[in-house]
């Protein structure tokens, strides 16, 4: 009774002279899957166009999709002063003994 349980268990084996794969059908697969590889740079050039369409659109990032920066935002080094700034100074220094009196 154990033996037949076991039998019952045990998977069919495989027939490896019988082939299952029909060539029309292999042929028809490849021919879908060059398709889809031929249309992927129209597919990926229209994602990136819709993604720069939004990103303008909606003023989202520092920079547009053609590069240039937006307004208001990040200063290119051409506008940056070279002025370096003292840390310890103090207000009496900066404005004069009665120019730092701020209501306080």
């Amino acid at each position: 009774m154990q033996q037949a349980r076991i039998e019952a268990a045990r998977p069919p084996e495989v027939d490896d002279e019988e082939s299952t794969v029909d060539q029309d059908q292999l042929d028809e697969e490849a021919r879908q899957h060059q398709a889809m590889r031929d249309g992927k740079e129209a597919f990926i050039a229209e994602r990136r166009a819709l993604v720069a369409k939004i990103v303008d659109d909606g003023n989202y990032g520092d920079i547009d999709a053609d590069g240039d920066g937006r307004e208001g935002e990040f200063i290119g080094a051409e506008y940056e002063s070279e002025e370096e700034f003292d840390n310890d100074l103090t207000e009496e220094e900066l404005y004069g003994p009665e120019g730092g009196d701020y209501g306080a």
